[in-house]
């Protein structure tokens, strides 16, 4: 075989498949180059469209996952208020349990008298300080049951919160979050 038949039947090789030459050129050592046969490489239509799908798909769900995180951040905070809430009302009335105070939501004279409901059934409503205020102006709907009993003694208060929100909806609403307490404070 002569020299050009060889460098034809080199050049009409592999690189050669759809009668276009694919090659790359690499440099040597010493300043030579060097033709290399190489395969144009790329995505086909649907391996692009199949991708992006699958990217879609992925995104949309972290999506969700964001909205049901903020709603559980959002409902754990007002939890946390509630129960912040609740605490003071209680430590407030645990530090002067027959103290008369001004609007106060848990009143001195339902610690001595018998337990039961201290709002008498009407609905009653409570601001961030602890006081007694009117539905427009509250932050939860407020139940309490307080007093002495036979199990009790009339050393010790049973006292019984519920604190609702949003403040106009009925503690019973299945919409209605609410903050539930019951604990004992010592007569002095």
């Amino acid at each position: 075989m002569s020299t050009a038949a060889k460098q034809r039947q080199r050049d009409a090789g592999p690189c050669m498949g759809d009668g276009v030459r694919r090659y790359t050129i690499r440099r040597l050592a010493g300043g030579r180059t060097r033709k290399i046969c190489g395969h144009a490489r790329a995505f086909s239509l649907v391996e692009v469209v199949l991708a992006l799908g699958i990217f879609a798909f992925v995104l949309v769900a972290l999506a969700g996952l964001l909205g049901i995180g903020l709603q559980t951040s959002r409902d754990s905070e007002d939890q946390i208020q509630a129960a912040n809430l609740a605490s003071l009302l209680i430590s407030t009335r645990t530090a002067s349990p027959t103290h008369s105070i001004t609007n106060f939501a848990i009143p001195a004279a339902a610690m001595t008298n018998l337990y039961g409901d201290v709002y008498l059934g009407a609905a009653s409503y409570v601001g961030f300080d602890g006081k007694l205020t009117n539905a427009p102006n509250a932050a939860y709907q407020i139940t309490c049951r307080a007093g002495t009993n036979t199990a009790t003694g009339s050393r010790m208060t049973q006292v019984y919160l519920m604190l609702s929100w949003p403040a106009q909806l009925n503690p019973a609403d299945g919409n209605a979050k609410r903050y539930e307490l019951l604990t004992y404070i010592p007569l002095r």
